[in-house]
């Protein structure tokens, strides 16, 4: 497609449909990765509960092993004691402080199992959460993706419709220059009254039938007749020049725009130069 064939509401929803359609796979990456991450923190959470959970296992069998160790050491002693009445009263005293040490890793192992157990029981409660979340994760999930098929195929059906428009237009064109004998449109680069360039802001001109015209930009000629006919040469360089003194262009530059100026189709007078 050629830009000067290009009909600009054509082009506007096509646009719109693409960038529906953009949007719209945009919107479910975002939606996608929040369900996981919300996933994820609960899984880190129930992975730190479990090492929690893993590492007081450890500590409660140490306590468990040191409580065994201290009934062995006190058997011994009693034994001792039974065997041997003289040392009764330094026997006695060791198994004092050995029953002491065992209440007091009794106690911590006591405390460390029921940590243990708390962290278990919150364990349980999070699988059990996380199995709900999962159910309501797979239907947001569905949900969001079927608001974006949903956006997606509305822009499929605007894009579609931009199309056809865009290519309506240019088949109207077409026909137009059919009627005329033209194999192709012709258009300059440049209006031929101002001399800015055509692109997407400086646009064609229009004709009575309202036609596009390729040598004069809209703001200078419009519905077959110029915006402003009474306007001469050097009016429009004061106004140009003006306008580039305010672009901050080189004065070298400038004077070469001014001299172009003579050369557009309006203005110029010697038609063989």
């Amino acid at each position: 497609m050629n830009i000067p064939n290009i009909d600009f509401f054509g082009k506007l929803i096509t646009f719109i449909g693409l960038a529906i359609i953009i949007l719209a796979g945009l919107f479910h990456y975002v939606q996608y990765n929040k369900i996981n991450d919300s996933e994820e923190n609960w899984s880190r959470s129930s992975l730190i509960s479990g090492n929690q959970v893993d590492k007081l296992g450890e500590m409660s069998k140490k306590y468990r092993d040191e409580i065994n160790s201290s009934v062995n050491k006190m058997s011994v002693l009693v034994g001792k004691m039974k065997d041997s009445l003289s040392e009764f009263p330094k026997l006695n005293k060791q198994f004092k402080i050995e029953l002491a040490n065992k209440e007091k890793m009794e106690i911590e192992y006591n405390s460390i199992r029921s940590k243990e157990m708390a962290i278990f029981d919150s364990l349980i409660k999070i699988a059990s959460v996380e199995e709900k979340l999962y159910g309501i994760r797979n239907q947001r999930f569905n949900q969001e993706s079927n608001r974006s098929f949903l956006m997606i195929f509305v822009g499929l059906f605007i894009l579609m419709a931009g199309i056809f428009l865009w290519k309506q237009r240019e088949d109207h064109e077409k026909i137009l220059l059919t009627r005329q004998n033209l194999d192709k449109p012709t258009y300059s680069n440049a209006c031929q009254s101002c001399g800015k360039e055509f692109d997407s802001v400086i646009i064609a001109g229009t004709e009575e039938d309202n036609s596009k015209n390729y040598h004069f930009c809209k703001d200078c000629y419009l519905q077959g007749q110029f915006t402003s006919p009474d306007l001469t040469l050097t009016q429009l360089q004061i106004s140009t020049q003006k306008e580039l003194e305010l672009a901050k262009l080189s004065k070298g530059k400038i004077n070469k725009i001014l001299q172009d100026l003579m050369k557009l189709d309006r203005w110029r007078t010697n038609r063989f130069s």
